[in-house]
Formats: structure tokens, C-alpha cells, sequence
């Protein structure tokens, strides 16, 4: 399979990555990722990338899915560069461990931080000063969340002297709401909000914590029947787009052209005659608005993956014609 695509937009990922733009930089890996089937090895590559800007971007949830395909494909391919004497897998397999620990580092699951970050000194062989500090911090926080600070001795507490009165103002109280129109202007009402215990807001914490647990297996669950999915419909996709593209792969007008054959109803994109592309200029406008319809990142949140898979290999089948019609027409 060419991957000229996701090298070149890879690249560019790595360009914007480089320059701080990690929203940028994610785009970009995204748009690479979409472009090469699962299971590919270039994958391993691109979802570490992906991986390094969404943990940048402070997105532990989306960092930990790269993380577990970047992880799951270099395990399948260390045995045959164990073989083969390329530690390329392995490199790649320390580097998703690390970023992994790091995002539910960042969610404060501290527990199973450790364990990736043992797992990766176990295949690093060594412990960076990175990685010690990483586990020395998660061992702090449960050393903190499971004996906190003891409440004040009642003693302590009657030694403090009693809280004053606030003195009376002539001009009226300090406090004044922000709501104006209140019929009682002169009322603090946060005296009518509880304020919680120590225990209640531990407590608090601790359900925090298990919804964020509960989320990451809900996306990983949901994630796994997506790649079911896809593997069902690869097939019944792949026949679609080389019955389109066949014979005009490299040709834009003619894909242009054919376009609304294989575009879903919900895409809304009308047919183009081929005399309405006969003008580089007015074929390009055509190709950027196909482009913004399929684009990965575009696609409305209720499309199937069906639709995603179709839209993926469009955009890359159109991108690579783009390529060529602009050397061609010098633009």
C-alpha cells in the first residue's frame, strides 16, 4: 500500500509538533492515521506521535486509545525484529509506555501509572530520572489519598479564640450581590451553601476518579466494536472505492466528476459535469469544497464507520490526485 500520504502528512504533523502547535500537530496525525487501514505498521509510528501531541493538549482519554494501538501492534511485530535484529518496535513499544503512564498519570489513576511505568524499566532495562520522578510523584499522591492529614485536636480548636463579629458599617454592609434586582439587596446568600468535609470532598474525589475509570473502559469498549466494525465493512468498502477510482486514480476531473456515485445521501453534494472542470482555477475550488466534505476531521459525530472508512479513502484518493493536477497545471 503507498504511504506517500501519511509520511506527508506525518511530516507536517512533526513540523507544527516541533513548533509548539499541538493543535496543528494533531490534525495532522489524524489525517495520517485515517488514511492507512487498521492493523498497519505504520500505525505503531503515527499514534505515538498522535499520542505525544494530545498528551500536550492535556487529552489523557484520546492519548491512552493511541497509546493502546501503538502498544498492541508493536507487541505483534517485536517477535519478527527479534528475529530480524531491528529494534525499531521496541523503541517504539518504550516510547507508548511512557506516554500511557504519563496520561493516567494526568487522570490520577496512580496505581496503573506505576505499572506502566515498570513495565517500561523492565523493557528499557534502566530507569531514567523521567520515570523515577513519574512513579515517585503517583507514590506520593496515594501515600496522601490514603492517610490524609488528621484533623485539628479539639483542644487546638478551643485554644483559638472565637471568631469577632464583623463591626457594623454606617454605609451600609460590605457585601454587595451581583444580582442587583434581588428583593433582598443586603443578604449574602452563600451563608445558605454548605460547605463540605474533608471526608465529603475525599469522597468526592474518589467518585471523580471512578467515572473517569468507567469512561476510559466505555471508549475502549466502544473502540473495540469500531475496529469490529471496520474489519466487517473493509471489504464491502475497498469494492466501492476501486469501482469509483478505477481507471481515473490519478485523474481529478474524472473523480471529481463521479464523486456523488459513491458519496452517502447525508453528504449533500451535488454532481459536477465535467465542462464545470475544464478550468484548472474552477476545478480546484470543486476539489477543495469535495475535500471539506470528506476531510477526517469534519465528518458530523453521528456518521457510521462506514461513512468514516468511505470518507478516508477519499480524501486520500483525491489528495493524491491533487498532487498531480498541480504539477500538471503548474499551479
Amino acid at each position: 500500500m503507498d504511504t506517500a500520504y501519511a509520511d506527508r502528512e506525518r511530516k507536517q504533523g512533526n513540523f507544527y509538533f516541533n513548533k509548539g502547535q499541538f493543535v496543528e500537530a494533531e490534525a495532522f496525525y489524524s489525517a495520517a492515521i485515517a488514511s492507512l487501514p487498521i492493523g498497519h505498521s505504520e500505525l505503531v509510528l503515527l499514534c505515538n506521535n498522535h499520542a505525544a501531541a494530545r498528551l500536550k493538549l492535556g487529552k489523557y482519554h484520546e492519548c491512552l486509545s493511541d497509546c493502546t494501538v501503538a502498544i498492541d501492534i508493536a507487541r505483534k511485530q517485536m517477535t519478527y525484529s527479534a528475529i530480524l535484529g531491528d529494534p525499531t518496535w521496541r523503541s517504539q513499544m518504550i516510547k507508548a509506555l511512557h506516554r500511557k503512564a504519563s496520561a493516567l498519570e494526568g487522570l490520577g489513576m496512580f496505581e496503573a501509572a506505576i505499572q506502566s511505568y515498570e513495565e517500561y524499566i523492565r523493557l528499557e532495562g534502566s530507569r531514567s530520572a523521567q520515570v523515577a520522578q513519574g512513579i515517585q510523584r503517583c507514590q506520593q499522591a496515594l501515600l496522601e489519598k490514603r492517610h490524609p492529614p488528621p484533623p485539628p485536636h479539639p483542644s487546638q480548636q478551643q485554644q483559638q479564640p472565637p471568631p469577632q463579629p464583623p463591626r457594623p458599617s454606617t454605609n451600609g454592609p460590605n457585601w454587595k450581590p451581583s444580582n442587583t434586582t434581588s428583593a433582598f439587596p443586603d443578604i449574602d446568600f452563600n451563608m445558605f451553601i454548605p460547605k463540605r468535609t474533608p471526608e465529603q470532598l475525599a469522597t468526592q474525589e474518589e467518585i471523580n476518579k471512578s467515572k473517569a475509570v468507567k469512561e476510559i473502559r466505555e471508549r475502549e469498549k466502544q473502540k473495540e466494536a469500531e475496529d469490529l466494525e471496520r474489519l466487517q465493512n473493509e471489504d464491502k468498502v475497498n469494492a466501492k472505492i476501486v469501482s469509483w477510482k478505477m481507471g481515473k486514480d490519478r485523474n481529478l476531473r474524472a473523480l471529481l466528476g463521479s464523486l456523488h456515485v459513491i458519496l452517502w445521501p447525508g453528504v449533500q453534494w451535488k454532481s459536477v459535469q465535467m465542462s464545470e472542470l475544464l478550468e484548472p482555477r474552477k476545478c480546484k475550488i470543486t476539489y477543495m469544497k469535495a475535500i471539506a466534505k470528506v476531510h477526517p476531521d469534519k465528518l458530523p459525530a453521528n456518521a457510521t464507520v462506514e461513512q468514516r472508512m468511505l470518507a478516508s479513502s477519499i480524501f486520500t484518493t483525491l489528495n493524491q490526485a491533487w498532487d498531480l493536477f498541480k504539477i500538471e497545471n503548474k499551479l
